[in-house]
């Protein structure tokens, strides 16, 4: 007994031994975690290191999504994020706007628990923020030269913690040539070293863009699917022509790491297909078939002669084969269930309340993640 009564409790075994505590702490949740920051300056050291944030998100590679940050991008509105449980306390982007009352901030794309958000002064984007909603951090990005966050730019914010602790913010800018070969200027900023790179490529148009598995795919007037490597940061090769037809287009994104598009051929049709590319054979497959007919019973205008409504969001179910949506309707989102056949209507939080004729036109998921800006 007396030689038992010698032994130190097992809570300070723990916490002497950083590799037995480093295995316990990588099974908690971000939110958790966060809190935990303050126990000691230990733990502080310990869960702030981004080599810690790396093996929690291979630990965790598909944390589930709390909810969805809305955004307006052509009012004042300002974003809202909504709980899929009816959480109030929700993370929020009120930090961001402290210090910039005169500004507005618009979430332009997300990846991996990061967002990028674009932030504007009388019309115009002054700068942009790499944020952190979970531990309530964030970057700034200023423009390198004039012109590189002008208006018709697409930015996109390219991350993954299972590759690479740093992220890239990839600016494509179409610059059209009357006489000679039109382009896309490429602007490249590096969180590793805070550097920027310029890269041009032939390219005919650019209307839509999206970065999946490290990287950046972009189509145009001409129908054909383009890429750009973000690691080796040269222009990739598609083995055959990838073609949509632009005009209708509903939905071009990353869902699960593959690419998915969603098109259809008038804006009025309740049914459509969801289709992912094929990496190896760079064509598209059919993953999914999709009729609207049962939310005809929360979205009364799906009866009318327009039907009209946006596909916001495209994310994987449970299994390869099911897909969830967020799509708006006039004064309505809906979080649908496609397996299911269940939905969520998405409610703005008590006294965050916009006007009903304001129906968000994005939607990004909100998903928890320990890397440290």
């Amino acid at each position: 007994m007396d030689a038992l009564s010698d032994l130190p409790p097992p809570a300070e075994v723990i916490a002497n031994n950083v590799d037995l505590l480093t295995q316990i702490l990588l099974f908690l949740p971000a939110k958790s975690l966060i809190r935990f920051k303050s126990v000691s300056k230990e733990w502080l050291s310990l869960i702030s290191d981004s080599r810690f944030a790396a093996k929690h998100h291979c630990r965790n590679p598909r944390p589930s999504i709390s909810g969805f940050f809305l955004g307006w991008k052509y009012t004042n509105q300002s974003c809202k994020c909504v709980s899929l449980q009816g959480d109030p306390t929700g993370p929020s982007l009120d930090y961001l706007h402290r210090n910039r009352v005169v500004y507005r901030i618009k979430i332009v794309c997300s990846s991996n628990g990061l967002l990028l958000c674009s932030v504007v002064c009388n019309e115009y984007i002054d700068h942009y923020l790499v944020c952190n909603p979970t531990t309530q951090k964030y970057t700034a990005i200023h423009e390198p030269r004039p012109g590189v966050f002008s208006s018709g730019v697409h930015a996109l914010l390219a991350f993954d913690p299972s590759k690479s602790p740093c992220y890239k913010v990839v600016f494509l800018g179409y610059c059209y040539q009357p006489v000679g070969t039109s382009y896309v200027q490429i602007d490249i900023y590096c969180s590793e070293n805070a550097s920027w790179k310029q890269i041009r490529a032939p390219c005919r148009s650019l209307l839509r863009a999206v970065f999946c598995r490290r990287v950046i795919y972009w189509f145009g007037y001409e129908t054909v699917v383009s890429g750009f490597d973000v690691d080796s940061e040269k222009m990739i090769e598609v083995k055959k022509p990838l073609e949509v037809r632009p005009m209708e287009v509903r939905y071009f994104g990353e869902c699960g790491g593959r690419l998915v598009l969603i098109q259809t051929p008038y804006q009025s049709t309740m049914a459509f297909e969801i289709l992912e590319m094929d990496m190896d054979d760079c064509c598209w497959i059919v993953k999914c078939f999709v009729h609207l007919g049962p939310l005809q019973s929360v979205s009364p205008q799906l009866e009318s002669a327009y039907r009209k409504y946006y596909i916001l969001c495209v994310l994987k179910g449970e299994t390869e084969k099911d897909f969830e949506l967020v799509l708006t309707f006039p004064e309505k989102t809906i979080y649908y269930n496609l397996k299911c056949n269940s939905w969520n209507v998405l409610h703005v939080p008590r006294g965050q309340q916009i006007s009903p004729q304001d129906s968000c036109d994005t939607a990004f998921p909100s998903v928890e993640s320990l890397y440290p800006l």
